[in-house]
């Protein structure tokens, strides 16, 4: 059995939270004509192309389907670390972050026994992060989540982030440190 831990899914469909909000450059997926603009789903952030994205990142049947060829049993589905949102609001963080966590849990649901889904949280508040990673667990039932390695530029030996390490022991939620700035 081959478990593929490190695998980032988008849904194909997201709100533009920078007009949604009024600030900031959240990112958002633009499906584009390939042949005119050499891209099918552009990441944009704000008007820019941030990133060209492929179907495999936001299409399940296509990632199943190069899961067959690649002989991978199962993989871990977690968000792109650039739609953490940390620099948001608290508020607006926990947003994004459960649109991207429910789609997951979708994603999950549909095929359970190819995907296992890691949640994200707005890792900016404490509190609020330790709430949501309360509804991963609990009610999600997904084993863990995907964390930056800093958040605002503060080391994850912050003592700030301690109440929600303690809290993640607690509900025996795994934690995958991904890079990031």
């Amino acid at each position: 059995m081959k478990i593929d831990i490190h695998t980032h899914i988008m849904p194909a469909a997201m709100p533009n939270w920078t007009q949604k909000f009024g600030y900031g450059e959240f990112i958002h997926l633009e499906h584009r004509d390939p042949v005119a603009t050499g891209c099918d789903a552009c990441m944009m952030k704000g008007d820019k192309v941030f990133r060209v994205v492929e179907e495999n990142c936001y299409k399940a049947d296509v990632r199943l389907k190069q899961m067959d060829e690649t002989e991978v049993s199962i993989q871990v589905l977690s968000t792109i670390p650039v739609i953490f949102n940390y620099w948001a609001k608290p508020t607006d963080g926990l947003e994004t972050s459960r649109f991207f966590k429910d789609h997951i849990e979708e994603t999950v649901a549909k095929e359970h026994t190819h995907f296992i889904g890691l949640g994200t949280v707005p890792m900016q508040n404490s509190n609020l992060a330790i709430r949501e990673m309360e509804r991963c667990i609990k009610e999600l039932k997904m084993p863990g989540l995907e964390i930056g390695s800093n958040i605002n530029g503060r080391n994850l030996g912050d003592p700030e982030f301690f109440p929600f390490y303690e809290a993640a022991e607690k509900l025996g939620c795994a934690l995958f440190v991904h890079p990031w700035e």
